[in-house]
């Protein structure tokens, strides 16, 4: 699992971010959620002797966008993600996946629990305040570089849009700057600058990639 979110700043109760509930009882296969400290917590296995829950160490900020995920693999290591970065991870210990109440394949629900009661779903306890993007499920447990990759995603952006030197700026943020080899000449792009080679021996150089 893994999703881009950014809380309220007037979220204060937590709320689900993605569950896949198993019935109509409350119990839940999987559930990624915020707490009401804002801290990022991923439960597995509702409903079943080997419940557990890894929470974050500390809270997401609001007003700003944060990348988090949850990873299951096949030694039944839970792993948390924030950012990028692996915060928590846990054994579980469930043997079956088969829940007490049964299995009744009801819908995956985004930004709260899912409403098996009254009083559950589209309760400000349960639905999470504010944006949610890029939600994704696999069927695969992802690799921490493949995660990573999420939040590095833009590892260079170079606009060419200098009119002289022999540096190429990065605007990725990531200070991976281009050094113009052999006399490529700055000219006018399709969106304001760019570079011009002549199709002999001249290149940028991107040293660090």
């Amino acid at each position: 699992l893994s999703a881009w979110v950014y809380v309220n700043p007037p979220e204060t109760t937590g709320g689900s971010l993605i569950c896949k509930p198993w019935n109509g009882g409350g119990q839940y296969n999987y559930n990624l959620y915020v707490r009401s400290d804002r801290k990022v917590a991923f439960e597995l296995g509702n409903g079943l002797p080997g419940q557990i829950t890894i929470v974050s160490a500390s809270a997401l900020s609001t007003g700003a966008w944060h990348q988090v995920a949850a990873t299951v693999d096949t030694a039944k290591v839970m792993t948390r993600y924030v950012d990028g970065g692996a915060v928590t991870s846990a054994v579980h210990s469930a043997a079956n996946w088969a829940p007490s109440l049964g299995d009744a394949n009801v819908p995956l629900a985004i930004g709260t629990l899912y409403p098996y009661g009254a009083g559950w779903g589209g309760n400000t306890s349960y639905s999470f305040d504010g944006k949610i993007d890029n939600m994704r499920v696999y069927t695969r447990t992802l690799s921490a570089r493949e995660i990573a990759e999420q939040v590095r995603c833009l590892i260079g952006f170079w606009k060419f849009d200098e009119t002289g030197g022999t540096t190429a700026a990065d605007a990725s943020g990531n200070n991976e700057y281009g050094s113009l080899v052999n006399g490529p000449t700055w000219t006018t792009g399709y969106s304001n600058g760019a570079i011009s080679l002549d199709g002999l021996n001249d290149y940028v150089a991107v040293p660090n990639l």
